[in-house]
């Protein structure tokens, strides 16, 4: 059986351009391969990037992060939270440490070299924002204040 054009023409979305849904999905995974090239540079990932600024920013807090506060707070299943926070642990850029608040958990950290990986990718994801997403027509601010909204 072949979906055809009749089909198509009882729905709204007639083409994949049609879904907001669809089109948020290109883009999102347009932009990871853009900045995975520039970030290559350094053995990062649009991924591990993501998971260090996020331990940082969380970090400015209290310093308290476990694996689970990160999965939340990235919105991430805890299972792929923990496989890339695995793969920072063995290439240095984070530690895992005993939580001072609960003896189960523990806490994460950047290492130094976890920290100076950030702050020499931190220019380059920059630099790729301004690349990749100030096209003319374009108002970056009310995209992403629709997106935050969307969030909640």
């Amino acid at each position: 059986m072949t979906i055809d054009d009749a089909f198509f023409a009882e729905h709204s979305l007639k083409t994949p351009d049609d879904s907001l849904g669809f089109v948020l999905w290109r883009a999102t995974h347009a932009w990871q391969r853009f900045l995975d090239q520039d970030l290559s540079v350094l053995d990062l990932t649009h991924l591990r990037f993501a998971l260090l600024v996020a331990l940082a920013w969380l970090s400015r807090d209290n310093g308290h992060v476990t694996q689970r506060r990160l999965a939340d707070f990235l919105a991430m299943h805890p299972m792929q939270v923990s496989q890339v926070v695995t793969a920072l642990e063995k290439g240095g850029l984070l530690e895992r440490r005993p939580s001072s608040l609960d003896r189960r958990a523990l806490a994460l950290c950047l290492s130094s070299a976890g920290e100076i990986a950030l702050r020499r990718s931190m220019p380059i994801v920059e630099d790729a924002h301004r690349r990749f997403f100030d096209k003319p027509g374009i108002q970056c601010d009310e995209v992403r204040r629709s997106l935050l909204a969307m969030l909640g």
